[in-house]
């Protein structure tokens, strides 16, 4: 996903997940033309996300873009590309869902945003395998500039090729105060395929219960709740940014699974809630880093009641 307000006047920040998004400050009506970071960044510094369509349900990958232009008037337009060639215009369903301005209005600026959940299974059918990126063409206040997103790497959904990755999908829907976007009220629904596998399940039992006077212990309520890890291979900041500064701050994520070897194969669209970002592992010597994060149920319902 990512996120971009424009404002008449004055300095707004631009993010995204791809470190050539973020740190530029820009001016609307002035297209950003400058970075403000002191380490020069490469122009191409994320690998590509891997995505998949022509499998079946949770075989086929999603991704979400929002745009804020932050004024009442002008256009944001966005383009598929691939391999560096234009082949559609995302203004409509014909290849996931289009958010046109304003779809949400009940909170001020909303009506300014503008979204596209673009469905790679549709994709696949009609412009096949291949390299692909959105771009959002901006046409504000007299000024044009475009935005790309990271690069995705589309193919057709293999048991072999999906192996050894973990699909989160996580819905947003309130205000995170440093972000730009004001989620409260749009059920806006974020999706990434990472590397890496959602294990070490670990049920914990709790136990109520009463002891007579004979010392005949009688249960009351016995509980279980279960915790997961997540490990992921090496990544870029494209994948820990979002991950840990967005994910986990959602109300729900489910987690669907496709290690191949993994202990548990019923992780499909697992309805978990955070519980702790272990740690993110720099590399050295690499852009690289390992995330490591903690989940629970969402639904604490595995409990028995009376003997």
């Amino acid at each position: 996903m990512i996120e971009f307000t424009a404002s008449n006047g004055s300095p707004t920040t631009l993010v995204g997940y791809c470190d050539r998004l973020i740190g530029q400050v820009v001016s609307v009506p002035t297209p950003p033309t400058a970075r403000t970071l002191s380490l020069e960044v490469p122009s191409v510094c994320c690998d590509c996300f891997e995505v998949f369509g022509n499998g079946t349900g949770v075989q086929n990958d999603k991704t979400s873009f929002l745009f804020d232009r932050g004024v009442d008037s002008g256009s944001i337009t966005f383009k598929l590309r691939k391999n560096d060639v234009d082949v559609a215009t995302l203004n409509s369903n014909t290849l996931g869902t289009f958010y046109d301005f304003g779809t949400w209005t009940t909170y001020r600026g909303q009506s300014n945003y503008i979204g596209f959940v673009i469905d790679w299974d549709l994709v696949l059918t009609a412009h096949g395998t291949g390299t692909y990126l959105v771009r959002a063409e901006h046409d504000i206040l007299g000024n044009q500039w475009n935005i790309d997103s990271d690069c995705f790497e589309a193919r057709v959904y293999n048991d072999l090729y999906a192996d050894e990755s973990t699909v989160f999908e996580w819905t947003q829907n309130a205000k995170i105060v440093n972000s730009p976007i004001n989620y409260t009220g749009m059920n806006w629904v974020q999706y990434i395929r990472v590397k890496g596998i959602l294990s070490e399940w670990q049920p914990e039992l709790t136990t109520d219960e009463v002891i007579y006077s004979n010392y005949n212990r009688v249960q009351v309520q016995d509980e279980i709740v279960n915790s997961y890890t997540f490990e992921s291979k090496l990544v870029e900041s494209s994948v820990t940014k979002p991950l840990a500064l967005d994910m986990m701050l959602a109300g729900e994520i489910k987690i669907t699974d496709f290690n191949l070897y993994n202990h548990r194969k019923d992780y499909i669209e697992l309805i978990t809630r955070q519980s702790e970002i272990e740690g993110i592992e720099q590399i050295p010597n690499t852009t690289k880093a390992i995330i490591r994060l903690k989940f629970v149920d969402k639904y604490k319902n595995t409990i028995k009641r009376g003997m």
